[in-house]
């Protein structure tokens, strides 16, 4: 079974580096026990999204949130997963987690 899901929504909090990813189920969902969320701070495409350095596991839910991001350029992957199979990846999210300001006065 192929199917495929993109990613549609996403916000982030920078001050708790928090990101929460949010999209639409594909068409037919019957089977489906997993929605798989890949990240890393390398770049990730289709070809090389299965050697990213975090997977999460967002069970049948179609909101998951990470939490604690490192300050860095992240890019985030998502796959539906079913008797085994997985679909292809969403679109790929760059998402900018920026650092503390360097010149703040007290």
């Amino acid at each position: 079974m192929k199917t495929s899901i993109a990613v549609i929504a996403f916000t982030i909090t920078a001050t708790a580096k928090d990101l929460t990813l949010q999209w639409d189920p594909p068409p037919i969902t019957e089977g489906i026990t997993n929605y798989a969320i890949y990240a890393s701070t390398s770049e990730i495409t289709a070809a090389n999204f299965l050697s990213a350095p975090f997977r999460y596991n967002a069970g049948t839910s179609t909101t998951f949130t990470i939490t604690n991001l490192a300050p860095a350029r992240w890019y985030f992957t998502a796959v539906s997963e079913a008797d085994g199979m997985m679909s292809d990846t969403s679109n790929i999210l760059r998402v900018n987690v920026p650092g503390k300001p360097e010149n703040l006065r007290r």
